[in-house]
């Protein structure tokens, strides 16, 4: 994997542990890997996903906020209850 490549030939022990997989059968996840592996050749990992997953969740945020600044992008924010993403749903509390 793409991890192993990171180390050329460095000995690790350990393991890793994530809450998505590529063969995940949801559309929503089908759909990313699909469109992922068109544009970049390859499948992608669980740090892509949550990475795409963030970006959606805060530009619907900003797109959500009544200016641009940083007051009105912290209400947007602390108002989120709930985002559904390709990794699943993710729901917000004050903590």
């Amino acid at each position: 994997t793409e991890f192993f490549k990171v180390l050329k030939g460095k000995q690790f022990e350990g393991y890793s542990v994530t809450h998505w997989h590529p063969e995940l059968k949801t559309k929503a996840s089908r759909d990313f890997v699909r469109v992922y592996q068109n544009k970049f050749g390859r499948v992608p990992n669980d740090t892509s996903v949550l990475a795409y997953d963030f970006m959606n969740f805060f530009i619907t945020t900003i797109l959500n906020s009544s200016s641009l600044n940083r007051e009105s992008l912290d209400t947007a924010l602390a108002s989120s209850k709930s985002f559904v993403g390709v990794t699943g749903r993710y729901q917000m509390t004050a903590n």
